[in-house]
């Protein structure tokens, strides 16, 4: 009776063993869990910063880029307007000069 006794009491503490080292287990595997998805949330963090920084650049980039070719076009538009009106503008300034050379000219009065 004492062998059967004492056979249960070792059982006993065997499962209770078991049960302690299946909770270590847990936790650890827990804790490992947790640092996992933890660098996996921090990798995709990083990862957002990094297409959001590579987001702005590229419109920063295609706003340069429009910038400058609004610019020429209304660089060449403005040198087409001058090739077009250049007679009317240097008969104008001609005028003017004529104007300016009467005033000069004439005695007051």
């Amino acid at each position: 009776m004492q062998e059967i006794l004492d056979e249960v009491l070792k059982t006993e503490e065997e499962a209770e063993e078991a049960v302690k080292a299946a909770h270590a287990k847990g936790a650890a595997l827990k804790q490992e869990a947790e640092t996992a998805a933890s660098e996996t949330i921090r990798k995709a963090r990083q990862k957002a910063r990094e297409l959001i920084h590579e987001g702005v650049a590229s419109e920063k980039e295609e706003a340069e880029r429009k910038r400058k070719e609004a610019l020429k076009k209304a660089e060449e538009d403005q040198e087409a307007f001058f090739k077009r009106k250049k007679d009317a503008i240097e008969e104008a300034a001609d005028s003017v000069v004529e104007i300016i050379i009467r005033i000069d000219v004439e005695p007051d009065g």
